[in-house]
């Protein structure tokens, strides 16, 4: 099992967000169908109506979508200041999974990556969950288990569905996403500085023992500790946070235990994620 080298982050005050960058004038593109795609799946992940998108492929029959079929998905958003603004970050979200647990739940897991070289906060994920005929189950949002994504960083976010009936399927789209500058708090960096983990054998639990620190002088009144665990394929199966209080100054450390488990497949590798709180 492989551990990721700990990352921080520092929760900002929503008054710092700057403005979203602007992108350009959106044209309809082309998308291939994948495995367990359904046409109110797409519209939801392109943020475009049912009814837009059923117009602009007037030849599909929805109900026997093939993989590898090419749709057109018209992105109707105005070009104006109103549009732009309500224009989340660009991040890139990864197809949900659902996985089957006792009791007839399911748990609809996904990541959000941020490509840019910006930080993002107001993170805002909607779901929508559909059953194995492909009606809808479900429509939630969710938010990530930390208020701040780093440049080059990935969260897990996900969504208890109860009552299904068999395997069902989830679509997701982000619905907010924020830039705030770099240097917008002066909460400080806090870091794993020493770290023992003990996954079981069955490779489904990773139980972790680490010693994390601040990096330098700030007001941090609490950490939140977030474990993530991937499968071999780099798609997040589980998660587990632990909010610290204590005091947080210069050279002082702090233990903490951390165990989570796979809602899935074995544990390829876990990754420690610690945020600084006011």
């Amino acid at each position: 099992m492989t551990p990721t080298p700990s990352a921080t982050s520092t929760a900002a005050p929503a008054s710092q967000a700057t403005s979203t960058p602007p992108l350009p004038s959106p044209t309809p593109f082309t998308y291939s169908v994948r495995e367990s795609d359904t046409l109110i799946g797409i519209a939801v992940r392109f943020g475009v109506s049912l009814e837009d998108l059923r117009a602009a492929n007037p030849q599909v029959n929805e109900l026997f979508l093939s993989i590898g079929q090419m749709l057109t998905i018209p992105l109707a958003l105005a070009a104006t200041p109103e549009a732009a603004a309500a224009t989340p970050y660009p991040l890139q979200l990864d197809p949900p999974r659902c996985y089957l647990q006792l009791g007839g739940a399911a748990w609809c897991l996904s990541q959000v990556h941020n490509p840019g070289r910006d930080p993002v906060e107001s993170l805002l994920v909607e779901f929508i969950v559909l059953d194995a005929q492909g009606k809808p189950l479900i429509q939630q949002q969710v938010t990530p288990p930390l208020a701040r994504l780093n440049p080059g960083g990935t969260l897990p976010v996900g969504l208890l569905v109860s009552g299904s009936a068999g395997r069902p399927r989830a679509e997701a789209r982000l619905v907010r996403a924020v830039a705030v500058a770099q240097a917008t708090t002066s909460l400080p960096p806090i870091e794993v500085i020493e770290a023992v983990d003990t996954p079981l054998e069955d490779g489904l639990e990773v139980r972790l023992r680490a010693r994390v620190a601040p990096q330098a002088a700030g007001p941090a009144a609490a950490v939140r500790a977030l474990l993530v665990l991937y499968n071999s394929q780099g798609q997040v199966v589980g998660w587990r946070t632990q909010d610290l209080g204590g005091e947080w100054a210069i050279g002082q450390s702090h233990e903490v235990l951390l165990r989570a488990f796979s809602l899935s497949d074995p544990v390829a590798r876990y990754e420690v994620l610690l945020e600084a709180r006011p």
